[in-house]
């Protein structure tokens, strides 16, 4: 099974990578308040580009972390989700609380407009 291996490149933009699973979800949810802690933009991106697979623990710390930026005004959005991955978000209906776009630019560029949900 691949690892959890983060990459932090923006103040934006969050970049996991490989295989995130229960095993991982500490490390998971570690990283992505850590990162959420260094940055006050009202627009955060977590690219799913390089991820292979997500769980249901790891789906549970993304719908928390949308709740919690929600609460300080802030937005969330998702980016290179991969076929596999959106029917995930499609089974779950988590499509229709995340925004989804083609990748970390596009979604920055639509989330600094007023939100009106697609």
């Amino acid at each position: 099974m691949m690892s959890f291996n983060p990459q932090i490149v923006t103040r934006d933009v969050f970049y996991p990578q490989g295989t995130l699973s229960a095993a991982v979800t500490q490390a998971f949810q570690a990283d992505l308040a850590s990162w959420l802690a260094t940055t006050s933009s009202p627009v955060m991106v977590i690219d799913f580009s390089q991820v292979d697979f997500l769980d249901s623990a790891i789906l549970v710390v993304l719908v928390n972390t949308y709740k919690e930026l929600q609460s300080q005004n802030r937005t969330l959005l998702l980016s290179g989700v991969s076929p596999e991955l959106k029917i995930i978000f499609e089974l779950t209906q988590l499509n229709r609380v995340f925004p989804i776009y083609s990748n970390p630019e596009v979604a920055l560029a639509n989330g600094e407009k007023p939100a009106l949900a697609a």
